[in-house]
């Protein structure tokens, strides 16, 4: 089990703009000539209606799932609500029986309408058209994680069985496939790809992989929806990363390079993955924890987070270098 290298490293005091409880955010800088983030904190006035369990950004909206625990039952209740840019409450989203009973699900924006899909093993989809307040069934399709130019990249998260990863040829439609476990986020920087795996069975553990050209991936018949299907194959996949019991929030990029958001005992940083070790480059001033739930494009995503020692929860938008963290209280 790699150990996480700690660099202790001079503190650089960097002007930024706070609002709300979090303040005097600073941090240590080693990359050259710019801060590596700026930092905003505000506050949504909403009341809490339980844990923020997940978050969408569509047509200017945040659209929260809440969700609570119910009396006399092991059933949780999930409510969803739209609230605008400024964190005012806008509607209350129907959310259908086939939703109430997932454990697992992720959104997607697609053709102006953002998508609900179950994970793992299921192939439910549940659709929200712009001006509507109730999420409707609908015939099952595929949703890549990531697209560009040249590639759609697909995955399948089989659990402690094991997971993969395809991409498909936009131009000649080959599929070609390795083993990821289990993706969380897929992030372009240049011509390489890196790919987030967080697993949350058994043995916690994370991973990030490097892939660089998929085309020397082992083939695949595109096949996404073999039950318990997991590629063995690492023909092309350079792994970087790999700790039991550690939990990497998302993939980010600085001038260029890979640099990842993580946070230990110690408190929230900035790291950067060098000879399988990752070596802390900024120190957040408060320590929270976050989860990546949207990638809107290269550069802009949305994650929930919460501060354990105060128990606030709240939406986290990084845009570049610029990261906005909306307490909701």
């Amino acid at each position: 089990m790699k150990r996480i290298k700690y660099i202790f490293l001079p503190v650089i005091i960097i002007p930024i703009i706070v609002y709300g409880l979090l303040s005097n955010c600073t941090g240590s800088d080693k990359f050259p000539n710019q801060a590596p983030v700026e930092v905003i904190v505000d506050t949504f006035d909403l009341e809490v209606i339980g844990n923020l369990r997940k978050v969408a950004k569509y047509k200017e909206k945040y659209y929260c799932v809440f969700e609570t625990k119910r009396q006399h039952t092991t059933r949780n209740f999930k409510k969803m609500i739209a609230l605008d840019k400024a964190g005012r409450f806008v509607e209350d989203v129907f959310l259908p029986d086939g939703i109430q009973d997932m454990s697992y699900f992720s959104f997607f924006l697609r053709e102006d309408s953002l998508f609900l899909k179950r994970d793992q093993f299921e192939e439910e989809n549940f659709l929200l058209k712009e001006y509507a307040a109730e999420f409707k069934l609908m015939k099952r399709r595929d949703f890549p994680i990531y697209e560009d130019s040249l590639y759609r990249i697909f995955s399948s998260c089989q659990g402690e069985w094991g997971g993969t990863i395809f991409f498909e040829n936009k131009e000649t439609g080959e599929f070609f496939e390795g083993n990821s476990t289990c993706i969380e986020m897929v992030k372009k920087i240049g011509q390489d790809y890196y790919v987030l795996n967080n697993l949350a069975h058994l043995i916690y553990s994370t991973s990030i992989l490097k892939i660089s050209a998929p085309q020397e991936l082992s083939p695949s018949d595109g096949n996404l929806h073999i039950d318990f299907h997991s590629s063995k194959s690492m023909k092309g996949i350079e792994g970087l990363f790999y700790e039991e019991e550690f939990y990497i929030h998302t993939l980010i990029s600085i001038n260029e390079q890979l640099a990842v958001i993580y946070s230990d005992d110690k408190g929230t940083f900035i790291g950067k993955v060098k000879d399988e070790e990752i070596i802390p480059i900024y120190a957040f001033d408060f320590r929270f924890f976050a989860h990546f739930h949207q990638q809107i494009d290269d550069q802009r995503q949305v994650l929930t987070f919460f501060t354990p020692w105060n128990k606030q929860q709240g939406i986290l938008e990084i845009n570049g270098r610029l990261m906005k963290f909306h307490i909701i209280k």
